[in-house]
């Protein structure tokens, strides 16, 4: 499942991502195929910036921060990403 969604119950207005890729296809290059196309396709759409709000604890945070995402915040929990398209 990859997507993006508009948000309006943060701060500000955002679009969050959403990659989950199955536990038996992890680890083959789907995620980051499927990170690749999701942000061009989102940047063909005029979308600026995509953001993802990953639990602290989750390794999937790693496959966005190698794919050109920076973290804007954290708290004890969340750490909350960002790419600019």
């Amino acid at each position: 499942d990859i997507d993006y969604t508009w948000t309006e119950k943060t701060e500000e207005d955002k679009y969050i991502c959403s990659i989950i890729i199955e536990n038996k296809y992890r680890h083959n290059g789907y995620g980051k195929l499927g990170l690749d196309l999701l942000c061009k396709i989102a940047k063909e759409n005029k979308i600026k910036y995509l953001y993802d709000d990953i639990a602290k604890d989750n390794s999937g945070i790693n496959l966005f921060l190698s794919n050109g995402f920076e973290i804007e915040y954290e708290d004890f929990n969340v750490v909350m990403i960002r790419k600019l398209l």
